[in-house]
């Protein structure tokens, strides 16, 4: 009697082990990835290896033996850890992934190879706050073979040459807060299918009046925060009927030439709020505002003076409310909408 109690309580054990060792199924066992954490919904499969000592700790968890029991996973993490520094070819072994995030950490260095096993199913990378000078470790990273990739944020880095990055696929590409400084025109030719752009916080000096022009499904362009002074003839002549707005805030512009922007783009909004604009050229403006774009310039140095005659006090017969296409403030703290059209009259 006492054997048969100790065979069903060891039979008992081992089937609790069992089920222990099975109860993250389709996960990889627990003690095979630690310290990285595999975590699962009804359509997902997450693996979190924010908590890895190291490059060597990383890619022995890729290749132990037996292998995982299944091959793809919806979502790498590694959020805030200062340990690894460089990504190296087949570190994911034959894993793959739908997104990669790595995060707020110390990654300086990461090679194509270390992605390349994902490229039929990877559709976003999330990079942000880390410290990369060069994307997948090229000046010119050619992306086609990723067939499914929409979406880069390498916001926050260290990227020093702007990437001439080559992809038909993608669609989002984040590059802010990068000491970059310089973008040419060729370095935007080579992905004609982007729909949101953020080149915002870079240190711009000198927009060139080509760089977005070949890109006809734009819909977000961020330029905010940067030192651009001149908006030159056709430099933001966007060829794209979806595009909806053009993020200009938080730079020291003061000119912006006739022709800089496109007529051909109703619906769009221009924010140059937080500049240095003084005069409201009717010739810059007008024909803006006449084809339904919507300005956003408070926060600027405008005198409104009588070259804000044509606005605020339009020529009889011209029946355009010009005033009620933009939100902006004079100098002295007045808002457009608050200027007296008789004065203008009178006075102008």
């Amino acid at each position: 009697m006492i054997q048969h109690a100790v065979f069903l309580f060891a039979t008992g054990a081992a089937l609790l082990g069992f089920c222990e060792a099975s109860s993250a199924f389709p996960c990889p066992p627990e003690g095979q990835i630690l310290p990285c954490v595999c975590s699962l919904t009804d359509d997902t499969m997450e693996l979190d290896c924010s908590a890895v000592q190291d490059e060597t700790q990383l890619k022995e968890i890729f290749h132990t033996t037996p292998p995982f029991p299944f091959t793809h996973f919806t979502k790498f993490v590694m959020d805030n850890n200062q340990h690894v520094v460089k990504l190296e070819n087949g570190v994911f072994n034959y894993i793959t992934f739908d997104e990669i995030w790595i995060t707020n950490g110390a990654l300086k260095e990461m090679e194509q190879g270390s992605v390349e096993q994902s490229k039929g199913t990877l559709t976003k990378m999330v990079l942000h706050g880390n410290q990369i000078e060069r994307f997948l470790m090229e000046d010119e990273p050619d992306m086609t073979a990723f067939i499914a990739f929409e979406f880069l944020n390498l916001n926050g880095n260290q990227v020093k040459v702007f990437p001439d990055i080559k992809s038909t696929t993608l669609k989002t590409f984040y590059i802010n807060h990068n000491p970059i400084t310089l973008i040419h025109n060729e370095n935007l030719f080579r992905v004609p299918n982007l729909e949101d752009i953020d080149i915002s916080d870079i240190g711009l000096i000198i927009l060139e009046t080509k760089l977005l022009s070949n890109h006809k499904k734009l819909q977000h362009i961020n330029l905010s925060n940067n030192k651009l002074s001149i908006i030159q003839n056709t430099a933001l002549i966007i060829q794209s009927p979806d595009l909806k707005d053009i993020d200009l805030s938080n730079n020291i512009i003061d000119d912006v030439e006739p022709g800089a922007f496109d007529t051909n783009n109703n619906g769009l909004t221009l924010n140059l709020e937080k500049n240095l604009l003084y005069t409201l050229n009717e010739d810059t403006w007008k024909p803006l505002i006449q084809a339904g774009v919507y300005l956003k310039l408070s926060d600027n140095a405008f005198g409104c003076g009588c070259d804000m005659k044509w606005a605020v006090a339009p020529p009889a017969g011209d029946n355009t409310d010009y005033i009620s296409a933009m939100d902006g403030t004079c100098s002295s703290g007045n808002s457009f909408s608050s200027l007296d059209p008789d004065w203008y009259t009178n006075f102008c």
